[in-house]
């Protein structure tokens, strides 16, 4: 009997962190899926690989379970045991199995243990550019699954793997221009932007696998989300859309399914990423103003209210306002907004339906607008309060500085 060590890299989780500054450059954190692979000595070869992963929307962000079966095959006429791992960041719920019958995790020796370790992570010794691109970085936290494979002679087994990966999220820079609503509520905003996801296929070595191997990989994930361009940062990788390209897209039912086949020649790395749209209602936050108001009931005005954005260039909001002789009004209002480009201010225009509480019960019509750096802004609006039966109609003019 024949004890080789094997190593079988199946699921890394990389998960997001979010860069502080406005302007920086992008980055992806990925979720990585990787191709099995054997050190030296080891005979067990294989033969060809089926890699699935559905993705669907949980708690907001995108949550992944994938299968990977594999064909394995004991080219000698003696039996070989293989000691294996499977490695992830941050994966769970990994489960093997042989032929259908379920393999247990279990402990391995630390000669073992040093011999997967060595063909798991990147190392200087290793300079072939597609050989690096398969490996993992020892820097990140990667948990172990080991367990051992029996091979008959001459048997050829079916491998199966199974697991949850959720992908990570792209950071974005704002840049120099940004949207209105979100220039207001810099803290509290929900992103107006399309969120991008990448999930990163690491290869296993193809060119020593026996025969002439395959790769087949199926990605289905929701009709609603949309394929993205990868995030590049390999110089040994194509462009990236010249890698979206590369994968043919359909759509099944409610699902669109993302497909690639691989042979011997093929990139250490195959990277993926799928794009989810904006929401269609944003939350922007609180607003406070304080300000006086012109006309005959002149006076101090304060102004507490909210506002949302549906689209980014369109705000809602609901104020209230108080100040001189007690009085309290309610104003829902609408206004279109333009970004804000480092030092040009975001401008907004709108009207409003500003209706009076106190002291008495009266409507009117806003026409108002302002003007943000950021969060710290100046307000203007001119109401009108019809004259209805014995009262006389009222205007007047409020101006506020705001902060949202």
């Amino acid at each position: 009997m024949r004890t080789t060590a094997a190593v079988a890299l199946v699921a890394a989780l990389l998960l997001p962190s979010r860069a502080g500054a406005n302007i920086a450059a992008a980055h992806e954190d990925a979720a990585h899926v990787t191709g099995p692979r054997f050190v030296a000595g080891t005979n067990v070869r294989v033969l060809d690989e089926a890699l699935t992963i559905d993705c669907a929307e949980a708690d907001g962000a995108p949550k992944c379970r994938f299968e990977a079966i594999y064909r394995v095959q004991n080219p000698e006429q003696t039996r070989q045991e293989v000691a294996a791992a499977f490695y992830g960041v941050h994966t769970s719920d990994v489960a093997i199995a042989v032929d259908g019958a379920a393999v247990p995790i279990e402990t391995l020796t630390p000669e073992a243990i040093e011999a997967l370790d060595d063909a798991a992570f990147r190392k200087e010794s290793v300079t072939d550019p597609r050989e690096l691109l398969s490996r993992l970085d020892r820097e990140r936290l990667t948990e172990r699954f080991p367990f051992r494979l029996s091979l008959e002679p001459a048997a050829t087994r079916t491998l199966r793997v199974t697991g949850t990966i959720q992908p990570g999220l792209r950071f974005q820079p704002r840049g120099y221009v940004i949207p209105g609503y979100e220039a207001r509520h810099l803290a509290f905003s929900t992103t107006t932007r399309a969120r991008i996801y990448d999930l990163v296929y690491l290869l296993g070595p193809i060119r020593s696998w026996a025969g002439a191997p395959t790769v087949k990989v199926t990605i289905r994930f929701p009709a609603s989300w949309g394929a993205a361009e990868p995030f590049i940062a390999h110089r040994t990788l194509a462009g990236p859309e010249v890698e979206l390209s590369r994968w043919s897209l359909a759509r099944d039912g409610a699902q669109a399914v993302a497909t690639r086949t691989l042979g011997e020649g093929a990139p250490g790395m195959l990277p993926f990423a799928f794009q989810l749209p904006a929401p269609t209602v944003r939350v922007g936050g609180l607003l406070f103003g304080i300000g006086g108001t012109t006309g005959d009931r002149r006076g101090l005005r304060l102004r507490l209210g909210g506002e949302l954005s549906a689209p980014d260039w369109l705000l809602w909001s609901a104020a209230v306002e108080t100040g001189a002789f007690r009085r309290v009004f309610f104003v829902p209002a609408i206004h279109a907004v333009t970004p804000w480009v480092i030092m040009l201010p975001s401008v907004g225009l709108g009207v409003g339906a500003p209706v009076q509480l106190l002291p008495d019960l009266r409507a009117g019509v806003r026409l108002q607008g302002d003007l943000h750096m950021g969060p710290l802004g100046f307000f203007l609006a001119f109401d009108l309060y019809p004259a209805a039966g014995v009262r006389t109609s009222i205007t007047e003019t409020t101006m506020l500085f705001q902060l949202s």
